[in-house]
């Protein structure tokens, strides 16, 4: 399963994916495409951020980054989640949770925390 985060106060990672244009857009989603099907194996990744056992990575292009989570069921099945995107240097608010652009740790324990714990429970 490929899916995209998405919530009325938090925001929508398909949309910010969408406003980093076209051609980034069309790497990120080929690039978890192929974590999908198999073809790159998330356990081979560094995580970025890990969120009650469920790990997230970074996809980066220039400037422009998409955070993903990997979930692999008992059956092998693999569910990857677009979690957030976004452009190094702008920032970026969601419900209550903000992040200037720079500070990653900011930006883990924030916005994609947030994120994180009405998605995943």
């Amino acid at each position: 399963m490929l899916v995209s985060f998405e919530n009325l106060h938090l925001g929508d990672a398909a949309d910010e994916l969408e406003q980093l244009g076209h051609d980034f857009a069309c790497e990120v989603l080929l690039y978890l495409q192929k974590i999908h099907s198999g073809l790159v194996d998330a356990r081979d990744l560094s995580p970025f951020y890990t969120y009650r056992g469920i790990e997230m990575f970074q996809a980066v292009g220039a400037n422009k980054f998409a955070i993903f989570a990997v979930e692999i069921d008992d059956d092998g099945e693999v569910s990857v989640t677009l979690m957030l995107a976004a452009e190094h240097g702008v920032p970026m608010y969601a419900g209550g949770s903000s992040w200037n652009g720079n500070d990653y740790s900011a930006l883990k324990t924030g916005i994609l925390n947030a994120r994180a714990s009405v998605w995943f429970e």
